[in-house]
């Protein structure tokens, strides 16, 4: 049998293991977590770790986040589907269980974690970095700069960067080591959301901040630090607004260029087809005006091998790319558009890139595809695709679904089925292969559970920060970038999704570094 000083150390290497794999394998994610499992029930010890969970019952509290979707597979009808979401979602009884009921790391060790989590989220983001500049080979399309994150995906990286934001200012804040190594850590992941064009990692970023000058104004024991930690927070708010208002009213601006207007007739003397109702506009240019279809389609299977009526390589309706990218060099839909384009240009539309603007760098060209959503959207335009606006459909169909089931849902395995059938039920407009779950936690557990089963969700997953303990800055910014994501994604559906939540809300939760200098 292993010694009290061996299983400890078990511990702490499974741990390190975690968090290394937590941004670049959910391999060590699984075996470090079933280490954790496996060294709990070899150590033993039970009737005290017991003693230690009901003396502290937060943690029994926390594995309810798990016990729901047990409880509610007495009401589904798909058995596997089920045993697959609770398969997924073990951590959220790992984690409460094992790091509850163990004895709490040494302060140095703790930070020991911390650390090699921020090194590791670094390496992932310089290997991101090495694909990007095409030095690492990866079978991914790169054209979307999104796919450059090999290891997990973009958003549950940008998460993880938000969290080693956070670590690297408490360092920068209380340790007081390594400032310069630190800061420029933070510039460098600030970078790379930028490069990834993560929009859901700056509307965090940009939601931190502002916490962080509240934090700051309510706890800051110097006078003077509360108030410019404030103001400057405020500012960086202020400023992240108005850089999104400015893109949005420079998108939706309408140039002066000829093809702008209605024109009467092509140079061999066709008619153009307008759409003067639809005012979606690509790069300040209208979409839906000046297109002479026949010339474009002969102009375009003479350049191209792609035929006109087939897709392009991201799999769009080749002609709604070519129409999309002529409007956006502000040239009319028409053979002399197509034949105007190089060669590099019509290659760029057979990548699927349906925009000159496409080259552009950084979040500007987000902004623009989330303006082209919405644009598109507000004309009528069917939003499959569409990673911002299919959401609104994705919630709709959830509610509806949430209203014929509304009290006790339709079990932990029947989410995804019912979810189809009440998109066929409601004519939705997607496209069959888009239609997705709610990409909502908090939707899809009522979907799942229905209120009952929401109703202890909510209060399972919220009670940590009725604990003053837990108010502390790192736990706070933490929790709010986890509740944040459940707005926009089924962040416990998979695997680095939960493990990334399980870990970090029970890890800052009872073993949670902090120092003399902390306050």
């Amino acid at each position: 049998m292993l010694g009290q000083r061996a299983h400890y150390f078990i511990y702490l290497a499974a741990i390190i293991i975690l968090v290394i794999g937590l941004s670049t394998s959910e391999f060590l994610m699984s075996i470090s977590s079933i280490t954790l499992a496996v060294n709990w029930v070899l150590e033993g010890k039970f009737k005290v770790k017991f003693q230690k969970l009901k003396a502290d019952k937060l943690a029994l509290l926390l594995t309810f986040l798990f016990f729901i979707y047990v409880f509610w597979m007495a009401g589904t009808s798909d058995i596997n589907e089920g045993l697959k979401e609770l398969r997924i979602r073990l951590p959220l009884l790992l984690f409460p269980i094992v790091l509850g009921s163990i004895p709490r790391f040494k302060e140095k060790e703790l930070i020991l974690i911390a650390r090699l989590f921020i090194l590791a989220t670094l390496v992932s983001t310089l290997i991101s970095v090495g694909v990007y500049l095409e030095w690492i080979p990866t079978s991914l399309d790169i054209t979307d700069v999104r796919n450059i994150s090999i290891f997990i995906s973009h958003i549950r990286l940008s998460l993880l960067i938000c969290v080693a934001l956070v670590i690297s200012i408490y360092f920068i804040l209380v340790e007081k080591s390594n400032r310069v190594l630190i800061f420029l850590g933070i510039l460098w992941f600030i970078g790379f959301l930028y490069l990834i064009q993560s929009a859901t990692g700056f509307v965090i970023l940009f939601i931190l901040v502002g916490f962080l000058g509240v934090y700051s104004l309510k706890n800051s024991g110097k006078t003077w630090l509360k108030y410019v930690g404030f103001i400057t927070s405020l500012f960086i708010v202020f400023g992240g607004v108005m850089y999104v208002w400015k893109a949005k009213k420079d998108y939706f601006r309408v140039s002066e260029k000829v093809c702008n207007s209605p024109l009467s007739g092509t140079a061999s003397g066709d008619f153009y087809f307008h759409d003067m109702e639809n005012t979606q506009v690509e790069n300040n240019n209208y979409v839906w005006r000046n297109i002479h279809y026949p010339g474009l389609r002969k102009a375009w299977n003479e350049r191209s091998n792609i035929d006109v009526k087939g897709t392009d390589k991201k799999g769009q309706p080749v002609i709604g790319t070519l129409i999309r990218y002529l409007t956006s060099k502000g040239l009319c839909k028409d053979r002399d558009g197509v034949e105007s384009l190089t060669n590099d240009e019509i290659a760029e539309i057979e990548a699927g890139n349906p925009s000159s603007i496409e080259l552009k760098f950084g979040i500007n060209k987000r902004l623009n595809e989330i303006f082209w959503e919405i644009d598109s959207y507000i004309n009528g335009q069917n939003p499959s695709g569409n990673s911002v606006i299919m959401r609104l459909e994705f919630w709709k169909t959830a509610k509806a679904l949430i209203s014929d089931n509304i009290w006790f849902g339709v079990g932990t395995g029947d989410g995804k089925l019912e979810m189809q059938i009440m998109y066929d039920k409601t004519n939705s407009v997607l496209d069959q292969n888009w239609r997705l779950g709610s990409h909502n936690e908090f939707l899809s557990t009522w979907v799942k559970t229905g209120l009952i089963g929401f109703i202890i969700f909510v209060i399972a997953l919220f009670s940590p920060i009725l604990r003053k303990d837990n108010r502390n800055f790192i736990y706070l910014s933490f929790f709010l970038i986890a509740i944040l994501s459940f707005l926009a994604e089924n962040t416990l559906e998979t695997q680095p999704g939960v493990t990334f939540f399980g870990f970090f809300n029970c890890w800052l939760i009872f073993h949670g570094f902090k120092t003399s200098k902390e306050n």
